[in-house]
């Protein structure tokens, strides 16, 4: 019995499909287990031409920074924005808007505020990418910030009160030098 020519072509396409669908569930599996290690969250988030926001990849961390289910952001990433400061969100939607308009690096500091009602810092990067449907994807990585911002915050305050006090020894040395001395 003997198999046509076409037929042969046809399965050989069709294993080397299957081949191919193989490796990228493989590579899908690998950046899944990639993303896992990483202290944050790497993302993919699209800005259509009308300005709906998606995220169509999140993995890492993403229930734990930002208590939310990356299934749940793909189609509309409206959770995460709502999620922003609300002293910070107009300072992220305009820088995501310099990026989207200048195709530079994203790159910011923000708070969310989590069901808790606590406010978390974090730190975002991407580069953004313009699509054949003017849409705008950035690919990128976002981490929490927090301790590092309390740090420094916490460095800051010392650093003043260290000031004022330098400050005060100054003031109290030319008083002391300014004064007359008296013979006894």
């Amino acid at each position: 019995m003997s198999v046509p020519l076409a037929t042969l072509r046809r399965l050989d396409g069709e294993m080397s499909d299957t081949s191919l669908l193989g490796r990228q569930n493989a590579m899908r599996e690998r950046l899944e287990t990639l993303s896992s290690l990483l202290p944050g969250v790497v993302y993919l988030w699209r800005q259509e031409a009308d300005g709906t926001f998606s995220v169509p990849y999140a993995g890492g961390n993403v229930a734990e920074i930002f208590e939310l289910d990356p299934e749940g952001l793909v189609e509309d990433a409206s959770r995460v924005v709502a999620m922003v400061h609300p002293d910070d969100v107009d300072d992220y939607l305009a820088s995501i808007d310099r990026s989207r308009r200048s195709l530079s690096t994203w790159s910011h500091e923000f708070r969310i505020v989590r069901s808790d009602g606590g406010a978390r810092w974090l730190a975002g990067q991407a580069l953004p990418e313009r699509q054949d449907d003017g849409a705008t994807v950035w690919t990128g990585f976002v981490a929490d910030v927090t301790e590092r911002r309390a740090i420094h915050d916490r460095l800051a305050r010392q650093e003043a009160t260290l000031r004022q006090v330098t400050d005060t020894l100054q003031d109290l040395s030319l008083i002391h030098i300014s004064e007359p001395t008296r013979p006894y």
